[in-house]
C-alpha cells in the first residue's frame, strides 16, 4: 500500500488539491501497478511563515501568491 506525502505551500484551491491527488495517484499505479484503492496521498499545506529558503522564510522573500492561479 503505497503513501505519499506531498507538502506544499498555502493558497491552493480544492479543485487544484483533487487534480493533483487524482494525478499523483494515476502515476503511482500505472508505474508500480498497485490498484487506485491501495494509494493514499497525504496532502500538507504550510504558510510562507513556516517555510524556508535562503535561509530566510518564504514569506520574508516573495509577494503573497493568488490562490486562484496555479
Amino acid at each position: 500500500m503505497p503513501v505519499v506525502q506531498l507538502t506544499l505551500r498555502e493558497g491552493r484551491s480544492k479543485e487544484q488539491i483533487k487534480r493533483a491527488i487524482e494525478g499523483i495517484s494515476s502515476v503511482i499505479c500505472t508505474e508500480i501497478g498497485v490498484e487506485p484503492k491501495d494509494v493514499t496521498v497525504l496532502v500538507t499545506e504550510l504558510p510562507a511563515t513556516h517555510i524556508g529558503k535562503f535561509g530566510t522564510t518564504l514569506s520574508a522573500t516573495k509577494p503573497p501568491q493568488d490562490p486562484h492561479k496555479s
